[in-house]
């Protein structure tokens, strides 16, 4: 898929995410929270378990 079609993919999902925001990240990141997208928006019953990748945080603090 090209970053393009991630994008318009992801706003099927989320219309809310503006263009010029999902335009900053890079495809991967952009494949990967597709990826999660699509997981929260299908039955639990029907697929395994999501796992978060070891590059994102599972919690995120901000230093002052």
């Amino acid at each position: 898929m090209s970053k393009q079609q991630i994008i318009d993919a992801i706003r099927e999902h989320n219309p809310g995410a503006g263009m010029d925001f999902l335009s900053r990240f890079d495809t991967a990141a952009l494949f990967r929270y597709l990826d999660r997208l699509r997981y929260m928006h299908s039955p639990r019953d029907e697929q395994p378990m999501w796992v978060r990748f070891a590059e994102t945080p599972a919690v995120v603090t901000r230093s002052r």
